[in-house]
C-alpha cells in the first residue's frame, strides 16, 4: 500500500525502475536512494536485535546463509533480477517454496552442507529461465 499510495513510494518505484527518467521528471533520486538504504539498514538492525534476543548471543557470521535464502525466495517468487514490477505476493510464495525445498531435502537426509548448494542451483536455474523467458 505504501509503495503505490504515498509520494515516497511512487518516487521509490520510479527511481528503482529507471533512475535517469525519474531524475528527468524532477525526482531527487539521490535522496530517494539514501532514504531507501537508510530504511533498509534500520530494518536490518531491528532484525539483528530480535535475532540476538532470541538466540541469546551475537556472532558476525551467524546468518551468512540468510543472504542466499533471501535472494532465493525473491527469485523463486518470480521477481526478475534484471528489473521488473514490485510485488509482495511473489517473494512470499517464493519463501514458502524455498522452505518446502529445504524441508524436503532435510527429510531426504541430505547433508546440511549440500543444502545451500541445492538452493544455489535452483536460483541459477530460475534466473536463467527468467532471462530467456523474455
Amino acid at each position: 500500500i505504501a509503495l503505490y499510495h504515498t509520494r515516497f513510494g511512487v518516487h521509490l518505484l520510479a527511481t528503482g525502475g529507471q533512475a535517469e527518467s525519474a531524475a528527468a521528471l524532477g525526482i531527487r533520486t539521490d535522496r530517494v536512494k539514501i532514504a531507501a538504504y537508510t530504511i533498509s539498514g534500520f530494518c536490518a538492525g531491528i532484525a539483528a536485535i530480535l535475532l540476538v534476543a532470541r538466540i541469546g548471543s551475537a556472532e558476525p557470521q551467524i546468518n551468512t546463509s540468510l543472504l542466499l535464502n533471501s535472494v532465493a525466495a525473491v527469485v523463486l517468487g518470480g521477481v526478475s533480477l534484471f528489473g521488473g514490477r514490485a510485488s509482495i505476493l511473489g517473494p512470499a510464495i517464493g519463501a514458502l517454496m524455498l522452505t518446502a525445498l529445504v524441508n524436503g531435502l532435510t527429510l531426504l537426509s541430505v547433508s546440511a552442507f549440500y543444502q545451500p548448494l541445492a538452493v544455489g542451483v535452483i536460483v541459477v536455474l530460475a534466473a536463467l529461465i527468467m532471462r530467456y523467458q523474455k
